[in-house]
């Protein structure tokens, strides 16, 4: 497998501030998250590469060995390079039928597989890179299945303007010459260039000077139908945040022309912690980002934390609890239902908006 890099972004260390309500006994949940490092951006050159519905990069036999740049942490060796799973994805390969291309782009990896947050803050960012750097002819190649799960895909692709080629499950991509985007960042440390400019770019696409529901400025996003991490009391939220001039929207409900149209506009977007709130990326530097997160102490919490100061927000967070009435498949303490505790929530937006 031959492989040629460019440096396209540099690294960048970030620093960030605590939320604007920050409690003393509340700051070991933004420690981990005041500094970091957005790593620096690559562009990479394979030649003779398949890739599959897995989307790791790798080149043929049984003792193939997956490109570490399609993966990128720790589980590359302990899981993806042990024999067991290098068999399995042997088989897996053998079954399908090769489809043979000469130059394509990609874009993609495991990271990039988990919804409209990556989407927006992963695999946007990485066509926009390519939009500076890669030939507009060559094309972008991409798992079927992205656009069949995730339908606002093809929207916000069509935003670069660059020819879209897809595969199935079942074929196999094998690829003469393939021209990789490596992730610009993580999900807490972002390259700050490429992230910003695709959000600008999208909103340039959609953004509609006589869209209607002008006094829409304060968003709530409600996660009922969403059937998982959702406020339990969001009745009592509802009451509250209407007090404060707070419009009730549930996203599902929105096409991305929607999305942008509204959050452009909006001056404080209130939920909590799930895919919606990456549309805070649409919002003026200065806005408000208020989240309620669950109170175990977890890094995977800090990532709209993080997004925040990368688009020159404000942050706030109010606490909810697990009262033992979260859904059973709802292990993890970022994907778990629970209360808010309305009396902090109260307390926030007194802090954020002043008294009713």
């Amino acid at each position: 497998m031959s492989n040629a890099e460019n440096v396209l972004y540099d690294e960048v260390q970030l620093k960030r501030a605590l939320p604007v309500n920050i409690k003393d006994e509340d700051k070991q949940y933004y420690k981990s998250a005041l500094t970091g490092t957005s790593r620096a951006v690559r562009l990479r050159h394979y030649y003779n590469v398949t890739v599959n519905n897995e989307v790791f990069i790798k080149q043929g036999g049984i003792r193939f060995r997956i490109a570490p740049n399609s993966f990128g942490d720790d589980w590359q060796d302990k899981v993806y390079n042990k024999p067991l799973y290098q068999l399995k994805s042997f088989v897996k390969d053998r079954l399908r039928k090769k489809v043979r291309y000469d130059t394509v782009l990609w874009c993609w990896d495991l990271f990039s597989t988990g919804g409209y947050f990556h989407w927006l803050t992963e695999i946007c960012p990485r066509v926009w890179i390519a939009q500076q750097h890669v030939d507009s002819q060559i094309p972008l190649l991409i798992p079927e299945y992205f656009l069949q799960k995730w339908k606002f895909g093809r929207d916000l692709l069509a935003v670069f303007n660059r020819e879209v080629i897809t595969f199935a499950e079942h074929e196999l991509p094998v690829i003469s010459h393939m021209i990789f985007i490596e992730r610009p960042g993580g999900p807490f440390n972002y390259q700050p260039v490429p992230i910003a400019n695709s959000t600008r770019q999208i909103q340039l696409r959609y953004y509609d000077e006589k869209y209607p529901n002008p006094d829409v400025r304060r968003i709530y996003i409600s996660r009922k139908k969403a059937g998982k991490r959702m406020v339990l009391n969001e009745d009592q939220v509802v009451a509250l945040v209407k007090d404060y001039g707070y419009t009730v929207l549930m996203l599902e409900d929105l096409s991305i022309y929607d999305q942008v149209n509204l959050f452009s506009r909006a001056t404080s977007v209130l939920s909590i912690h799930g895919a919606g709130l990456t549309n805070v990326v649409y919002l003026k530097p200065g806005g408000s980002v208020i989240e309620l997160r669950h109170h175990e102490d977890n890094q995977m919490l800090n990532c709209f934390y993080t997004l925040a100061h990368t688009f020159g927000l404000r942050y706030y967070y109010s606490f909810g609890y697990d009262k033992g009435d979260s859904l059973p498949t709802e292990l993890r303490p970022e994907d778990k239902s629970f209360h808010a505790d309305v009396t902090m929530l109260t307390e926030v937006l007194r802090e954020a908006h002043g008294a009713v």
